[in-house]
């Protein structure tokens, strides 16, 4: 779990995990910090297998990550994915190893 401090997140050095839609003043990820999307748990679209971050100012410097490789609806690799309900999904991006 990511944890913002005085309403800003900074995230220096570490990984965390984060999903849904957060707004905070600023967002600052530094020195190889990794923010992680929440692993989808198949019933909350909300929560888990998302991310939306609010902010003026989001700074991600050159060591580090926000990803989501692997945390959305799940398929086969490089396939279309399902979606919430029969008509959502298709294809979407892909990291092939």
């Amino acid at each position: 779990m990511c944890t913002p401090t005085g309403g800003n997140l900074v995230v220096n050095a570490t990984t965390c995990q984060l999903g849904g839609v957060h707004g905070y003043g600023s967002v600052q990820i530094t020195n190889g910090g990794v923010v992680q999307v929440t692993q989808f748990d198949g019933a909350n679209k909300l929560g888990t297998g998302n991310l939306e971050l609010r902010a003026p100012s989001i700074l991600v410097d050159a060591t580090s990550s926000i990803t989501a490789v692997g945390r959305g609806y799940q398929t086969a690799l490089c396939d279309s994915g399902n979606g919430p309900t029969p008509t959502a999904g298709g294809p979407g991006g892909g990291v092939v190893p």
